[in-house]
């Protein structure tokens, strides 16, 4: 008998805790929404006592040519000598886009009260007709002057993204305008020796073609596919490993069966043909050569294919620029090939001398 009243006992006590738990539940939700209203006015005030003080920020504006930067009033007098300078290299790469195209004032805002009590690092917002962004700057130490400067960098290379249309920038991928033509070139050099597509080397060699399809130029059904060459396709599917198609995997890999090996990379998806270095440094080239106005011609080209781009803004067909492009990695490739001779010597010499050095100790060691 006791143990039926005590599982009548626990039956009535579940049965009182179910509507005291959705009381609970019910409470806790409540209160959720109510600290999320509360976040929510309090993130409003923040962006609206944000932008006041950015507003209501006293500025002197620093001119280079047609663009302006509008800095705090503290920050200005470092700018005036290393903006003209900055502005110089940015046009030599942009030419006439920087004063045609760039119309907004770039404004920075730094709490003023940061610089007043001294404090080593303060966060920086800028405002450049629709883009924007923030940052940490540092204003005091060695570096405290560097920012007036680095911060229009991180600006105009903003800038100069928002250029390029959806379709051209996912054929760029990731990309550095920081970057010089020298150093893009030696890039593209190396990506095109390492490229897991047999056309970088042919590209490399002179067969423009084989350029056009490893950067995906032409206009294929499956331009990501044909980037490689079919005698490459068992490799890509092995380096992968046999997954579920191991039947499948075998025929690719040990069979040469293309047609299979097209299939399996269509469902894994291998990596493009060429790295972002190889695309860049065409890309710089092609607006080296195109000169003052390639930019504007690249502008105005939005929209149409990757090839048709580089064309408007070279000023020249695509096979031609693709050749240009590759005699200047060739003229490259030599300049490179003899920079490495004397190191090459030196880490042979060093390693001669290691080895007769080790092999003196072991000797000594062992009598």
């Amino acid at each position: 008998m006791s143990e039926r009243l005590t599982s009548l006992l626990i039956l009535a006590l579940l049965g009182l805790g179910s509507p005291l738990q959705g009381q609970e539940r019910e409470r806790l939700a409540r209160r959720e929404a109510e600290l999320a209203a509360r976040l929510a006015t309090l993130q409003a005030s923040l962006v609206t006592n944000d932008s006041i003080r950015f507003a209501d920020q006293k500025r002197t504006v620093v001119s280079a040519g047609a663009f302006h930067v509008a800095y705090p009033e503290w920050a200005a007098r470092d700018a005036e000598l290393r903006l003209p300078e900055l502005l110089d290299g940015w046009r030599a790469r942009y030419g006439v886009m920087i004063d045609s195209l760039l119309g907004d004032t770039l404004y920075i805002g730094i709490d003023d009260s940061a610089f007043a009590r001294g404090a080593p690092w303060a966060e920086l917002e800028w405002r450049m007709g629709a883009l924007g962004g923030r940052a940490n700057v540092a204003l005091r130490g060695a570096t405290r002057q560097d920012w007036p400067t680095w911060i229009v960098t991180v600006a105009l290379e903003k800038w100069a993204q928002s250029l390029v249309d959806p379709t051209f920038a996912h054929w760029l991928g990731a990309s550095d305008p920081s970057l010089s033509h020298d150093v893009l070139r030696d890039g593209a050099i190396r990506g095109l020796v390492l490229s897991p597509s047999s056309r970088g080397r042919r590209c490399l060699d002179g067969m423009i073609d084989d350029c056009a399809l490893l950067l995906e130029l032409r206009p294929v059904s499956e331009p990501w596919l044909q980037a490689y060459d079919s005698v490459d396709y068992p490799g890509l599917v092995e380096r992968r490993g046999r997954g579920r198609a191991e039947m499948e995997w075998s025929r690719c890999v040990a069979g040469k069966d293309v047609g299979i090996c097209a299939g399996l990379l269509r469902n894994i998806g291998p990596d493009r043909a060429a790295t972002p270095a190889i695309r860049q440094s065409l890309f710089t080239f092609a607006v080296k050569r195109g000169g003052e106005v390639a930019w504007l011609r690249l502008r105005r080209a939005a929209g149409r294919p990757v090839a048709d781009q580089l064309t408007s803004a070279s000023g020249e067909p695509i096979d031609l620029l693709l050749g240009e492009w590759r005699r200047d990695l060739r003229e490259g490739r030599q300049t490179t090939a003899a920079g490495l001779g004397p190191i090459l010597l030196m880490a042979l010499a060093w390693s001669v001398l290691g080895s007769l050095f080790f092999a003196w100790r072991y000797r000594w060691r062992h009598v």
